[in-house]
């Protein structure tokens, strides 16, 4: 068989397919054919949907959903604290402590307290919640609001017996009366910064720092708080930390002289000269007859070998010294006098 044969039966076969083809087309688009599709989709698919739509609304209709039940109040039982007690006399407020401490203790136990037996004899406990999961602690101010009324007049009997007794050098009585002002009212950050300063004078610098550290958490705005932790600082040899607790306690109150002074001796540590320099004008221009300024400013300038502007600063500063610094302005004296001479 030749190419041109199979050639011409090969395109008679695709010509039958096309004619087959087209004849399904178009008895599929007849309207015999169109109206027998209409009918099939009607019985199968529409009448099924519209049957379901109606029993659906039948059922709605005959069966109306039940409004839910209100949920029942439980019974709140107030705790109400005795009225306040006359507190004129240190023994009343002696008389009243142990009360107030196991008043205190029953009050942060995590165990749920017994409640009284119900008529079958048992008692209802309700399950405690492990501290610190889910609870949100309320603010320092709120929780100081929660305390009783006797409390805050006991903690600040203690609190200025404290004061007292660190005064006078007596840092372990003192301590003790901080800590007992501190059980009776917790949020005295004035209790915890002098509890910082006992620390820190017996040389427990690490303690201090904690103590000092949770006075800070309770008032972020002291000056006396961050200088004091400052001063921690420097003494452990903490400068770089040191020097930002100082610049904070400036931005509080820019007009602390002591803080100039402190910075300026830190400076001097870290061989930053020009800065120490101008933490002393600084502090200078605020008050021109600070007696330690103008005798750190004296040494400074003598260091750096400006003996002209040093002997002026230590003459100025044995004209402003006053009483306060006898010992120092004698020595002063003698040195300005191997100075000049």
């Amino acid at each position: 068989m030749s190419l041109i044969e199979k050639a011409l039966k090969q395109a008679e076969k695709e010509r039958r397919h096309k004619d087959v083809y087209w004849e399904i087309l178009t008895s599929a688009l007849s309207p015999a054919s169109q109206k027998k599709s209409s009918r099939i989709f009607f019985l199968f698919f529409f009448l099924p949907f519209l049957s379901l739509i109606t029993y659906f609304s039948y059922l709605a209709w005959k069966y109306p959903p039940e409004l839910s039940q209100p949920l029942s109040l439980k019974s709140i039982t107030v705790r109400h604290h005795p009225p306040p007690l006359p507190l004129t006399k240190k023994e009343d407020a002696k008389t009243l402590l142990p009360e107030i401490k196991s008043s205190l203790e029953r009050k942060t136990s995590p165990q749920s307290s017994a409640l009284p037996e119900e008529k079958g004899g048992t008692a209802k406990r309700v399950p405690v919640q492990p501290w610190g999961e889910g609870v949100r602690e309320s603010s320092p101010a709120q929780q100081a609001r929660d305390l009783s009324p006797q409390q805050p007049n006991l903690a600040r009997l203690h609190f200025d017996k404290g004061k007292e007794l660190l005064s006078q050098g007596n840092y372990a009585g003192a301590r003790e009366e901080f800590n007992t002002s501190l059980v009776l009212n917790p949020f005295n950050p004035e209790a915890r910064n002098n509890l910082g300063i006992i620390f820190q004078k017996e040389g427990d610098l690490l303690k201090a720092e904690e103590e000092l550290l949770k006075a800070l958490a309770q008032n972020p705005s002291s000056e006396k708080i961050l200088n004091n932790l400052g001063l921690n600082c420097y003494l452990r040899g903490k400068w770089d930390k040191s020097i930002s607790y100082y610049q904070s306690a400036l931005r509080i109150n820019p007009a602390n002289l002591a803080t100039y002074t402190n910075l300026s001796l830190l400076y001097k540590k870290l061989n930053d000269l020009e800065k120490a320099e101008a933490m002393l004008e600084k502090a200078l221009s605020l008050n021109p007859g600070h007696p330690e300024a103008l005798y750190n400013l004296a040494v400074l300038l003598e260091g750096r070998g400006e003996k002209e502007k040093a002997i002026g600063y230590y003459q100025r500063f044995i004209d402003s010294s006053g009483s306060s610094y006898q010992e120092l302005t004698e020595k002063v004296k003698r040195h300005l006098n191997d100075l000049q001479g």
